[in-house]
């Protein structure tokens, strides 16, 4: 039992010193991205109003999508803030008889694709209502106005349609639409609509969002676009300020990316989801990364069951009731194919 254990290390050891430094490199930057927008969320929540401002020290709070997004976002990282802002997004749908999708959270028809939901067959142009006239501080943009011509020549409609799609089980029309999205990246940003109506005015403004929409479709579809990912994270960390907010726009300018305007909700969301890791089996500690401590536990946990018939059902990892050298061998696998999926991220 010991020379099994030991073996265990020294596989480890060798498994770490070999695949390890890209996973680092990798991971580190997406998990840092992440943990700052989401503090950035949590420092601007105001829990008097239950909502987190447009920016920070705004008196504008939205709806959908700022807030629908933001309670997404942080419902793992802080699931307290999460479940408050869930309840004041229904008591507004309840008090103003919003639109709203089964859970009963208030819809846009465009931006609740990314929580999961599927999108009207009609896309339509976006108005802005108040859902309490006496208080204009708090807003909801809803997708029902005229129909929304063109929408093929923008990249956030792309992505959310095709994020739309894949909730719908329709990975092949999903796919069509990411491969629609990705023949308008230049290389810099996405050159849809928007940006070519900012080009006509001198404006060079890419739109940062649209970075999120795209890493979350390719995320859903498991499409590998280890250049584009590895280039989107290489802009977002010049997008971040110190506090975690994400800035709206950016441009390249004398050979870097350039963050530009100011941090908002609604981007800061949806890099955080875009940013966001799936739990990983072997992640013992729930540290956010596979290193050598989730190793050890894995050998302590051998030790204790195979000396002192102690059970961890968490390092059972073929749920055979038993901590033997299969978990041992099924660790290694998984640690091996975790490393090569974060050294292309």
């Amino acid at each position: 039992m010991h020379r099994k254990a030991w073996v265990t290390v020294i596989l480890a050891i060798f498994l770490l010193t070999t695949v390890t430094p890209s996973l680092a490199k990798s991971n580190v930057s997406s998990t840092t991205i992440h943990q700052n927008a989401v503090q950035y969320l949590i420092n601007n929540y105001n829990p008097t109003i239950g909502l987190i401002p447009l920016t920070n020290g705004s008196n504008t709070y939205w709806l959908v999508s700022d807030n629908l997004l933001a309670y997404y976002s942080l419902r793992n990282d802080d699931p307290t803030i999460s479940n408050e802002i869930v309840t004041t997004l229904k008591n507004y749908v309840t008090s103003y008889n919003l639109p709203h999708d089964s859970n009963g959270l208030p819809i846009s028809f465009k931006h609740e694709a990314v929580v999961g939901d599927v999108l009207p067959n009609q896309l339509n142009n976006s108005i802005t209502y108040y859902p309490n006239a006496s208080d204009n501080r708090v807003q909801i943009e809803i997708a029902n106005g005229t129909q929304a011509l063109g929408w093929q020549n923008c990249a956030d409609w792309l992505a959310l349609e095709g994020i739309s799609f894949f909730n719908n089980n329709q990975s092949s029309e999903a796919t069509s639409l990411y491969n629609q999205l990705m023949a308008k990246w230049n290389g810099y940003g996405f050159a849809d609509n928007a940006f070519l109506d900012r080009v006509n005015s001198n404006v060079m403004e890419y739109d940062t969002y649209k970075l999120g929409l795209a890493l979350i479709l390719a995320k859903d579809l498991q499409i590998n676009n280890a250049t584009f990912t590895s280039q989107s994270l290489s802009i977002l960390k010049q997008c971040q300020l110190p506090d975690g907010g994400i800035l709206t726009y950016y441009n390249f300018t004398g050979g870097q990316y350039v963050g530009l305007t100011t941090a908002n909700t609604e981007t800061t969301s949806i890099i955080a989801i875009a940013t966001e890791t799936t739990p990983c089996a072997i992640d013992f500690n729930h540290d956010g990364k596979v290193d050598f401590r989730d190793i050890v536990y894995l050998v302590d946990a051998y030790i204790a069951f195979n000396q002192y018939g102690t059970y961890n059902s968490a390092c059972d990892l073929n749920h055979d009731g038993k901590i033997d050298f299969n978990d041992v061998t099924l660790f290694i696998n998984a640690y091996v194919a975790y490393a090569q999926q974060m050294a292309s991220v």
